[in-house]
């Protein structure tokens, strides 16, 4: 996978799963990360072909999905796995080789949940953990592409050191998200380290900046002040509320060029279009209500509005919800 002047979609758990990802790809995004499934949940599920809607649905022993994908992401998906062991990394990427080709190891997550695991960014202190688990997926898998995506060390040399490490692993690419795992996110990211970590790697290593990357004057900005230190940038949180940020793919494309006289921008003139999208496709991979729900109470404009979130919570099903923002405009 070609990780070169690419706008991706990061990981979130519990939004960036099928629907959210096929609505982000419509509005431009080049590359899409799948939600962190823990590797000890990948190889218990069973693969179904649902043919109503074409969708390749893995399912617990209870029958329910916990993660799909369709042929519409076939070589725009990263699958990332939460793991801390190589064996069970491995096998949880055998099991779903017939569907993922790209796969990113999660190096950066603070959360507890994953931190007691020894996953996330407990890898960070545990090098030899992760360098195990690299190179075990890249000498086991050579069809594949592997990535990792961490954030800082509070010791910035600890991490240049560490990226060092990951990048002797044969890895595809790395992601870096520029805030330490216990800084929060009003933290301004320390966009000021990229140069530095660009430098450390080598130059077929493409680099993948998240932290605050929600348009593409940002993205134009950093590379001014920052030219050539990375290679992709990254928008989760602001592609969580609007994912029509990445329609302004080709205004940063065109700036980085030199060339905007005639630049044409796609603009929404439905301010519910997002998540009337993204409600389609909820309806065509049956996404339980419950998830449903939670997503497009982030999204804009609902996010905003106490009186349409009541509305929201008056419906009880993906199609009532669809039902209620086609007549919002009516």
């Amino acid at each position: 996978m070609d990780l070169h002047k690419k706008w991706i979609l990061g990981p979130m758990v519990n939004f960036t799963n099928l629907p959210f990802r096929l609505t982000c790809l419509d509005y431009g995004a080049d590359i899409v990360f799948t939600e962190e499934i823990m590797d000890f949940n990948i190889f218990k599920t069973n693969r179904i072909f649902n043919e109503k809607s074409g969708v390749y649905e893995y399912t617990d022993d209870r029958n329910s999905v916990i993660f799909s994908t369709n042929q519409s992401e076939n070589g725009k998906v990263i699958f990332q796995i939460g793991t801390f062991c190589s064996v069970n990394a491995l096998k949880a990427c055998e099991h779903i080789i017939n569907d993922f080709r790209t796969f990113d190891i999660n190096m950066g997550c603070p959360k507890s949940y994953n931190i007691r695991r020894g996953m996330g960014s407990a890898l960070l202190l545990k090098p030899e953990v992760a360098e195990d688990i690299l190179k075990c997926l890249n000498r086991n898998l050579p069809k594949c592409s592997i990535t990792c995506k961490i954030r800082l060390l509070d010791d910035f040399k600890k991490t240049l050191d560490f990226i060092r490490l990951c990048s002797n692993c044969n890895i595809s690419g790395i992601t870096v998200h520029a805030r330490t795992p216990k800084e929060k996110y009003d933290v301004f990211p320390h966009w000021d380290i990229f140069p530095l970590i660009k430098s450390e790697l080598s130059s077929c290593i493409p680099v993948i900046a998240n932290g605050d990357f929600s348009s593409a004057s940002l993205i134009n900005n950093f590379e001014t002040k920052f030219p050539n230190a990375v290679d992709s940038f990254m928008s989760s949180r602001s592609a969580r509320h609007d994912p029509s940020i990445f329609l302004q793919k080709l205004e940063w494309k065109q700036r980085a060029q030199g060339s905007i006289d005639d630049m044409k921008i796609d603009i929404i003139t439905d301010k519910y279009d997002c998540i009337k999208k993204f409600l389609k496709y909820a309806i065509l991979t049956n996404l339980p209500f419950k998830s449903t729900k939670n997503i497009i109470a982030y999204m804009k404009p609902v996010r905003y509005h106490g009186n349409t979130l009541n509305k929201i919570n008056g419906a009880n099903s993906n199609h009532k919800l669809l039902d209620l923002f086609n007549n919002f405009n009516q």
